[in-house]
């Protein structure tokens, strides 16, 4: 029997489905980065990376998949996380705050369209909650 792609509608509930945590996010982060830095970023690269990351464990690495794609969305507009970001030593990197990483293991993706992406006030709720969590209330 041949595999079929997941539906729009799948992969939506699968990314919900797993929550991560901000550190697991923050380590598949660097485990990119250091790959990244070696060549290619591409799908394959990301995909392969984030699959050995957990384990081949199906719903966390399309779930982290997801939610790692939307969080670079969020990360690229400078209006959507002001005052949670700063620039990086290297041109275009961008340094996010913690609560940002933990936040992204649990705020909510909805469709846009395209694919998949947090909405703003839902998300900062989420990243304000996750900041009184980590002790870093205002």
């Amino acid at each position: 029997m041949a595999s079929r792609p997941l539906g729009f509608r799948s992969q939506l509930a699968i990314a919900n489905s797993a929550f991560l945590t901000g550190e697991e996010l923050m380590g598949l982060n660097d485990v990119i980065n250091e790959h990244g830095e070696q060549g290619d970023r591409g799908f394959e690269m990301v995909t392969f990376v984030t699959a050995k990351y957990f384990q081949r464990d199906f719903e966390r690495t399309t779930s982290a998949y997801f939610r790692m794609t939307a969080l670079l969305e969020i990360l690229q507009d400078p209006g959507f996380l002001a005052g949670w970001t700063r620039n990086g030593t290297r041109p275009g990197e961008v340094m996010a705050h913690p609560a940002i990483f933990a936040a992204a293991g649990r705020a909510p993706l909805y469709a846009n369209g395209d694919g998949l992406s947090f909405r703003r006030q839902t998300f900062l709720r989420a990243a304000f909650q996750c900041a009184k969590e980590l002790g870093e209330e205002d």
